[in-house]
């Protein structure tokens, strides 16, 4: 028969491997979270679309939209511009907009 301390101790043991163990799984689960933003972040950050855009970068192609808005305050702005993205989060159409009409289409694509 065994000892009251002996049955102790491996009460003890197991509870801080217990321990151990669920510290490393929620550590474990963190970091995936932590890498898996940061990937999604790298890739494209748009897909689909319409997306609003208070301005653009450039001028010229390459274009890059920048300062994202949502459609009530693009309506209410002078000049914004719509955009549609693809899978890979590259622009395939990108519209300039003044008064909420269509003034010019800076890049068109069919694949929508």
């Amino acid at each position: 028969m065994r000892s009251k301390k002996s049955e102790i101790g491996n009460i003890k043991l197991k509870t801080s491997k217990i321990k151990a163990l669920a510290f490393y799984f929620c550590f474990y689960v963190c970091f995936l979270l932590i890498i898996g933003t940061a990937i999604c972040r790298a890739e494209g950050k748009y897909t689909g679309g319409p997306h609003y855009f208070r301005d653009i970068r450039s001028s010229k192609p390459p274009y890059e939209p920048i300062e994202v808005i949502n459609y009530e305050e693009a309506n209410n702005l002078y000049t914004y511009y719509e955009a549609y993205f693809n899978g890979q989060g590259r622009i395939i159409s990108l519209k300039k907009y003044e008064k909420g009409i269509l003034k010019q289409v800076l890049m068109s694509s069919d694949k929508k």
